[in-house]
C-alpha cells in the first residue's frame, strides 16, 4: 500500500533529477529530504557512479522517533562488530510492490 503512494513520488523525483542542471547537488538534496521525511538527519559523505549504479555513503544521526537507549545499543553493537569496515560487502535489497 505504501509503495502505491511512494513510487509515483519517486518517479517525479527521478524526472526532476534528469532535468536538473545541478544533478549531483540535487540528488544529495533529494536523499537528505527523503530520509528527513522518515525522521532521520542524514549527510551524504560520498557520491559516485560505478557500472550504471549510483554509490552513496551516508552519515546519519539518531532518528527522531528512536529511544536514546535503543540508539546507543545499536551504536555499541556496530562498534563491537567482528567485521571491520573494509570487509563490508554491498547489500542489495529489492522491495517488490505490494498489490
Amino acid at each position: 500500500m505504501l509503495s502505491s503512494i511512494v513510487r509515483p513520488m519517486v518517479n517525479t523525483q527521478i524526472k526532476l533529477l534528469a532535468k536538473s542542471q545541478a544533478t549531483r547537488s540535487t540528488l544529495v538534496e533529494i536523499i537528505a529530504k527523503w530520509l528527513g521525511f522518515l525522521g532521520v538527519e542524514a549527510t551524504v559523505t560520498h557520491l559516485d557512479i560505478a557500472e550504471a549504479k549510483i554509490q552513496v555513503s551516508l552519515t546519519v544521526s539518531q532518528p527522531d522517533a528512536s529511544a536514546d537507549e535503543d540508539w546507543q545499543s545499536i551504536l555499541q553493537k556496530l562498534k563491537s562488530s567482528k567485521f571491520p569496515q573494509a570487509e563490508l560487502e554491498p547489500q542489495m535489497v529489492k522491495i517488490s510492490p505490494q498489490l
